[in-house]
């Protein structure tokens, strides 16, 4: 299922696809979404093995995480996703390797927090991160422009609108 993606970015946004056509609560089968999970599972553990021995991931301190830490952040993703991708009234987006939540947000506050996730009260958004996270500027980046450096794919609810030049 996931053998053309080769890039941890790439297997989320397929991911997120896949499991939302398999979920139950959105038409699919118990059975199509447990074969979505394992080859989810299957890729990243291959992905986590090519991109560690082609240093592409690295910690706050410049050294190369392992194979296994680069899966674990995977799973953890996806465990993550699993948790929210079927609370209403949501728009969720992949923006880099960040999860980011807005729309009606306050009464799913508590299942948010039980996610992982964290508010930024700034951006007016839930966010959540695998790993740790080290600021390496000292400034404030708006919503919109982190979207604009890392991408956004909107996994449920309406894209945000864009203004092209």
């Amino acid at each position: 299922m996931f053998r053309h993606i080769h890039t941890t970015e790439e297997l989320k946004k397929a991911f997120h696809k896949a499991v939302k056509e398999a979920h139950p609560d959105h038409g699919g089968t118990a059975e199509q979404f447990k074969a979505v999970k394992k080859a989810y599972d299957e890729a990243a553990e291959r992905i986590a093995r090519e991109e560690a021995n082609a240093g592409k991931h690295k910690h706050a301190d410049g050294t190369a995480k392992t194979a296994e830490e680069i899966l674990e952040e995977q799973k953890e993703f996806a465990v993550v996703l699993e948790k929210v991708l079927n609370l209403d009234g949501l728009q969720i987006e992949v923006c880099g390797s960040w999860l980011w939540i807005t729309g009606n947000t306050y009464e799913w506050k508590s299942q948010l927090k039980e996610a992982g996730m964290k508010f930024a009260n700034k951006k007016k958004a839930w966010y959540w991160h695998a790993g740790e996270w080290v600021r390496r500027y000292k400034k404030h980046f708006t919503l919109e422009e982190i979207r604009d450096m890392h991408g956004s794919n909107v996994l449920q609810g309406n894209a945000v609108p864009r203004l092209t030049a």
